[in-house]
């Protein structure tokens, strides 16, 4: 297999991670704050919001695919992992703040994707709010800035778990831990602390079996019931969530957060992509164009996760001079190409930033990924 053909298939992962964060933050305009439940614009969009309900999912399970299988001291790993997430995590937290106080709170009402308390709540709080942000995200989308600081913490009890037991045993501990986390979502939901002991049980169950399914040898009977379960459960997702909508004469969003129905789809589209791309890498030719955007793209994708939101207001509002949103025409073309436009944007963004050593760290920029020789033989005799 030739050198150039070593494309990581984490990297594509990723790729289709982000492109899935931009279009669920496009279509959730529709979904959220638009058209009324069970109208037509309001179904296409819920369509793409219900499909890109893995997204997260998807980033959390190409971290325990990354990180669980290596073998490093815990200082070298918690000095990497500080570096890559806290300098991005101060930066954008007292940037999002400048950006409310500055622009989003003196913009008309009904243009933000933020609720207007919480909005007003952290204004009301000035400065002082990135003092809030240790424990609550200055804007919308950096909650996940905060999920992945408290799983670092984790990461070497889950490594020490990996490697202790045998993967049969780890199977079956996430069956249990699929079971456990469903019934305290739909039954129990106690709150407080128990949400947050809750969130980090399953976000460290979608690292573990990252990790699992990259170790894993996907055979092509595997690779088409995992195309087929991926359909029928991201069919359960917007079928349960437009029934229970129309049946409340509002949104319900209880299939749409991390259940069985998301959790099972996000591992069938995760075997899908690993096993494409092994056998990709398997015929050993040159890396094709699409490939290539594909692996620098997610490259990028911390950085475009970080800044696609300001290209959303951006063009909600006007700035730059056309105003463009998930209804500006029929959501089947502008949510698409909302989200290609904004991604394009993102990445050009993020790619300017990398141009120097410092301003690359704000941006979560990292090496390419490539395949180290265990990884490349796996991929070649998968």
């Amino acid at each position: 297999m030739s050198a150039s053909s070593n494309i990581h298939w984490l990297a594509v992962v990723k790729a289709v991670a982000i492109f899935m964060v931009v279009l669920l933050h496009v279509s959730a305009e529709t979904v959220y704050l638009g058209e009324p439940v069970a109208t037509a614009d309001w179904s296409i969009s819920l369509i793409f919001n219900s499909f890109c309900r893995i997204c997260v999912p998807l980033f959390l399970m190409a971290s325990g695919a990354l990180l669980l299988n290596k073998i490093e001291p815990k200082l070298e790993f918690a000095k990497k992992r500080v570096l890559r997430i806290i300098p991005p995590f101060i930066f954008w937290s007292a940037f999002y703040l400048a950006f409310i106080h500055f622009v989003e709170s003196l913009a008309p009402s009904g243009t933000s994707m933020m609720n207007e308390q919480y909005l007003n709540g952290v204004v009301d709080a000035g400065w002082g709010g990135l003092l809030g942000m240790l424990i609550y995200p200055i804007y919308y989308h950096l909650w996940f800035l905060h999920a992945i600081i408290i799983l670092y913490l984790f990461v070497p009890l889950l490594r020490y778990i990996v490697h202790k037991f045998q993967a049969k045993t780890l199977w079956w501990s996430l069956a249990v831990w699929l079971v456990a986390t469903n019934v305290y979502s739909f039954f129990l939901n106690l709150g407080g602390i128990m949400d947050i002991v809750m969130g980090i049980v399953t976000f460290s169950g979608l690292l573990v079996a990252g990790h699992l399914i990259a170790q894993h040898t996907v055979t092509r009977n595997q690779f088409i019931i995992a195309v087929i379960v991926l359909a029928l459960a991201s069919a359960f997702t917007f079928g349960g969530t437009y029934y229970l909508s129309v049946q409340k004469g509002e949104l319900v969003m209880t299939l749409q957060s991390f259940g069985a129905n998301v959790m099972i789809a996000t591992a069938a589209m995760f075997v899908v992509i690993r096993y494409l791309l092994a056998n990709y890498n398997k015929q050993g030719d040159e890396m094709s164009t699409s490939h290539t955007v594909l692996s620098r793209v997610g490259d990028a994708s911390f950085g475009i996760y970080l800044v696609h939101t300001l290209f959303l207001y951006f063009f909600s509002v006007g700035t730059f001079g056309f105003t463009w949103t998930s209804l500006s025409f029929s959501p089947l073309l502008s949510i698409p190409l909302l989200t290609v436009l904004t991604m394009l944007c993102s990445y050009i963004t993020v790619r300017v930033f990398a141009y120097t050593k410092v301003t690359g760290i704000l941006v979560g920029w990292v090496k390419p990924l490539t395949l180290n020789k265990k990884e490349a033989s796996l991929s070649a005799t998968s």
